[in-house]
């Protein structure tokens, strides 16, 4: 079968569609399938390239973020239009998909335009972006989810933002979650020490400030305690003098952008994991702290209730408390016993949830009878 994926992101770029995108095309390809991917520059990445065998085609980035959506969407449909073929996969509508697809189309909602015009504020650069572009983005979500002959929510929270904004879709909208490959579940465990990881982007919603206030409060307990920060974002210079502030300079580190071979060491070592973020659907780093092993504290928001049962497979504290944040991570660093229990019930829950390889049959299945109507 020749499947397109078409994403806003793709590696070198990281995060959450990124991986997503990357392990569904290398997960189809292993399977026999022909797989493209049409993305966006990525830093100084653009053109035609080739990762792992699979063709990448990526359009340049424009300045001006009007231009940039419909110039993106005009190029993406010269090469789709080419490639002939049999399914195209929507991976987080940003794309105008101009006239006819010229083939079956699938779309993944990571979010909603809804759901990140209500968690940013106005006080960051990206929630300007989203709030000046929201009505566009909005018209590209709904063009997408009528052109599709079936959206994949990957939580129910989406699901349920979905069938609020476009009811008439409701039929044709199922739940996905994201997965994580098998060498995430084969990862030893190496703690050492009393070691906090933090993995996404360093912007509003991640409630990274949050965290370092907590720290704190956990460094008093725990005077050994280190906290790895992986990732980057437009908050970075503010979270670095705010760690300097609380004189912290030595125990927390920005360790930047990590592709995902590079991550493997830090989920071994680490003691638990902590994202405290406002607003989440199904992240990856969760995933694949569950599959490596990893304890997590998060915070009680949207999806990431559907994966934590709380005292269960993580602890969860309420959004923007840094004091109640605070405690779960003291808790979880004081008791071992907890920390292995819920460790191993994360890891099954995970394995007999998660899986890439269930994923891509289900995704295989949905290709299928996309191809067979049309």
């Amino acid at each position: 079968m020749r499947i397109c994926f078409l994403t806003p992101e793709y590696p070198p770029k990281t995060g959450g569609i990124s991986t997503y995108v990357r392990c569904l095309a290398k997960g189809l390809a292993e399977k026999g399938h022909e797989v493209n991917v049409v993305t966006r520059q990525a830093r100084s990445v653009v053109g035609y390239g080739v990762d792992e065998g699979i063709p990448i085609y990526r359009t340049p980035d424009l300045a001006l973020p009007v231009a940039h959506l419909l110039a993106h969407g005009f190029l993406s449909m010269r090469v789709l239009e080419k490639l002939k073929l049999d399914v195209i996969h929507v991976c987080q509508p940003g794309t105008f998909l101009l006239g006819d697809a010229h083939a079956p189309v699938v779309a993944t909602f990571h979010t909603t335009i809804d759901q990140e015009k209500g968690a940013f504020s106005r006080r960051s650069l990206y929630g300007l972006y989203v709030n000046f572009m929201w009505p566009l983005i909005e018209l590209i979500e709904e063009d997408t989810a009528k052109k599709s002959g079936k959206i994949i929510a990957v939580s129910r929270e989406t699901a349920r933002t979905l069938i609020d904004k476009h009811p008439e879709c409701s039929g044709k909208i199922e739940v996905i979650y994201n997965a994580v490959p098998r060498e995430w579940f084969q990862i030893g465990r190496r703690e050492r020490g009393n070691v906090l990881l933090f993995v996404g982007r360093l912007s509003e919603i991640k409630g990274v400030e949050y965290l370092i206030e907590a720290m704190v409060k956990v460094k008093r307990d725990f005077p050994d305690v280190r906290l790895l920060l992986v990732g980057e974002g437009e908050l970075r210079g503010a979270l670095e003098r705010l760690v300097r502030n609380f004189g912290l300079e030595e125990t927390a580190t920005f360790e930047g952008d990590l592709d995902e071979s590079m991550l493997f060491p830090l989920y071994s070592m680490a003691t638990a994991f902590v994202l405290p973020s406002f607003y989440e659907n199904c992240p990856f780093s969760i995933l694949q702290a569950f599959a490596s092993g990893v304890p997590v504290v998060a915070t009680r928001i949207g999806g990431v209730s559907e994966l934590i049962d709380d005292g269960e497979t993580g602890l969860l504290t309420p959004p923007r408390d840094s004091y109640a944040l605070a405690s779960a991570i003291s808790r979880m660093l004081a008791d071992t016993q907890l920390r292995r229990r819920i460790s191993y019930k994360a890891k099954e829950f995970a394995y007999n949830n998660f899986q890439l390889k269930t994923a891509i049959d289900r995704l295989e299945r949905i290709y299928c009878d996309l191809t067979n109507k049309s």
